[in-house]
């Protein structure tokens, strides 16, 4: 970590005790006394595990323990303590006006269970003006992509700003996952309150899905003419292709803004929703996302089988910004007495979310974050198709919703 030095002026009413700590230099300084250089107390902490495990595909973690191989990491201060509220004003990315304020900025880091670890060595300052906090992001952005916002006046929209915003294009493949660390006991985090608490326990940031997953499987549907059997043609029919067609494909996190910090109060302006972490981009950009197998291959024809009520899974998933509804297309392919004979036939509907988070059509909920919903498509024959949702672990969440196509 580069080390800062700075020169204070110290007041001429400031005495420097022999033998004492810089937490009783500040009880006697007229002025805020910063000593230049690190403390022995290095910066660690863990991840929560629990909230990513269930994330199983390949190519959105690392490996179905929720295991992370690139998140970012920011520590940064959330406050002054409260002896030396004469600290300068804290300033998160202008590091030549207050380097303290961000200890580690976009720091590359590894997720193994429950432990987090980067390269090199970080450590709490010396001089006891802030306290400080942890973000965690996923996947990991280099600084070409992230908006670091450090203005008093929010660069003229009002109000101070510091901000950081990772930008990410997104095809539905990728699982954004965000957390945070912080505790509201006194000092913490900072080099003091470890040396007052032997016993605390290291930051923990508890990881959450900022995406919606919808996971597909498909089934046969009954014979109308015969009860309890599958339609005649079942055999013959597959799934060639499912996709969310117009979906975002552009969206921001807020990885860390001081201005709304807060993770509760009755002040909204001091706090951010999930919602409000993350947002489609400002130019709206859409996409139409396909769906891929379970490597990320190309999806393979799937049928729909010939037994009742058994139901075959379709591919991987589709990580998707939270809507209130979503477009799906899906391509099935009937054979033929030979193959020239076989036909494809396409059809698009809306997936919604109705009872228990919508009372009705018109009264629907939004799609959720950190909810995976198992899609299955009913295929009664080759012109009807059908399809409801029931709702899958992926965060901790109740009820299951019923969506129809």
């Amino acid at each position: 970590m580069k080390l800062h030095h700075y020169l204070w002026v110290v007041a001429a009413a400031c005495m420097l005790l022999p033998g004492c700590s810089n937490e009783d230099l500040s009880d006697h300084a007229a002025a805020p006394v910063f000593i230049p250089g690190n403390s022995e107390v290095e910066i660690r902490f863990a991840a929560h595990s629990d909230e990513v495990s269930t994330s199983v595909d390949k190519r959105t973690t690392v490996d179905e323990d929720g295991n992370l191989d690139e998140m970012g990491v920011f520590c940064l201060a959330r406050g002054k303590q409260e002896k030396n509220d004469g600290a300068p004003d804290i300033s998160w990315f202008d590091p030549e006006d207050n380097y303290a304020s961000c200890l580690m900025k976009n720091v590359k880091a590894k997720k193994e269970g429950s432990n987090v670890s980067w390269e090199g060595h970080y450590f709490y300052p010396i001089s006891q003006f802030y306290m400080y906090e942890f973000y965690g992001y996923y996947p990991y952005a280099e600084d070409a992509h992230i908006t670091y916002e450090a203005s008093a006046d929010g660069d003229g929209a009002g109000g101070p700003r510091h901000r950081a915003t990772v930008h990410y294009t997104i095809d539905g493949t990728q699982d954004i996952i965000w957390g945070r660390a912080t505790l509201q006991d006194k000092y913490a985090y900072s080099a003091r309150y470890f040396r007052e608490n032997k016993d605390a326990a290291m930051p923990l940031i508890g990881l959450q899905h900022m995406l919606t997953r919808l996971q597909f499987q498909v089934k046969p549907g009954e014979d109308p003419k015969n009860e309890g059997s599958v339609f005649e043609d079942a055999g013959k029919i597959s799934v060639k292709s499912i996709k969310i067609l117009d979906a975002h494909s552009k969206v921001d996190l807020i990885v860390a803004d001081l201005e709304k910090r807060e993770q509760w109060g009755e002040d909204p302006s001091k706090r951010l929703t999930l919602a409000e972490r993350i947002q489609p981009s400002a130019d709206e950009t859409r996409a139409d996302f396909t769906l891929k197998d379970a490597q990320d291959g190309d999806l393979q024809p799937v049928a729909i089988g010939t037994t009742l009520d058994q139901a075959t899974r379709v591919g991987g998933s589709l990580m998707l910004y939270p809507e209130k509804k979503y477009r799906l297309e899906i391509t099935l392919h009937k054979e033929g007495e030979s193959p020239e004979e076989g036909f494809d036939i396409t059809t698009e509907e809306w997936l919604t979310v109705g009872p228990p988070y919508g009372a009705s059509e018109s009264d629907t909920n939004l799609f959720r974050q950190g909810i995976s919903y198992m899609v299955t498509i009913t295929v009664n024959d080759i012109e009807e198709v059908k399809a409801n949702a029931s709702l899958t672990d992926w965060q901790d969440s109740v009820n299951g919703p019923s969506v129809e196509l």
